[in-house]
């Protein structure tokens, strides 16, 4: 199965923004912001940057395991990938494509993996929180099908693969469509009043 890749769309790291033809588009992050503010109030920006970027280098380690077998010399980092190979032995998984981004022209997302499991296709999305809000992940997982099915990909099963310093846990997770659009549907009419 190939990704399907539009050439209209980039991605600029530094700032964590999609241009699709030039114009900047919504993230499936920054049309769930009002949801993950309300969640993330009570805690500190700094701590909320420093669980960030050990979130980005555990999803590039394991990114660079899957791709080029490399094991990260990151040791904070390696327990996270350790849980993630022993997940994946446990779920038995299979990864097919990784950290790849999706648009539709209004949004765009990039998708943490695809995978077999159980002769299945499914997404797999992981987080290494400290605690898992599964509201927000039921949320986040309805844009990236939305995504995917705009990209004439269907999946059979979304999942959160939930990655601790010393344990793992793969939660099978329904994803909420409801809230999704009702959150798209607002910061697509915001943008268009700007």
């Amino acid at each position: 199965m190939k990704i399907p890749h539009d050439p209209k769309l980039e991605y600029i790291d530094s700032t964590h923004t999609y241009l699709y033809d030039g114009i900047i588009i919504p993230s499936v992050t920054q049309i769930m912001k009002k949801s993950s503010e309300d969640y993330y109030s009570n805690i500190s920006e700094s701590r909320l940057n420093i669980a960030a970027d050990r979130g980005t280098r555990v999803h590039k380690a394991i990114h660079e395991f899957e791709v080029v077998g490399v094991v990260t010399n990151d040791e904070e980092v390696r327990p996270y990938l350790t849980e993630y190979i022993v997940a994946k032995s446990r779920y038995k998984f299979k990864p097919l494509h990784q950290e790849f981004m999706l648009t539709n022209g209004e949004f765009a997302g990039t998708l943490d993996m695809l995978a077999i499991m159980d002769g299945k296709l499914v997404l797999i999305d992981l987080k290494a929180t400290y605690k898992l809000n599964q509201s927000l992940a039921e949320i986040q997982l309805a844009g990236y099908v939305e995504l995917l099915e705009r990209n004439g990909i269907s999946v059979n099963g979304t999942y959160i693969l939930h990655l601790m310093k010393d344990k793992n846990k793969l939660y099978d997770i329904t994803p909420n469509y409801y809230e999704w659009e009702r959150l798209k549907n607002e910061n697509l009419r915001t943008m268009s009043s700007q």
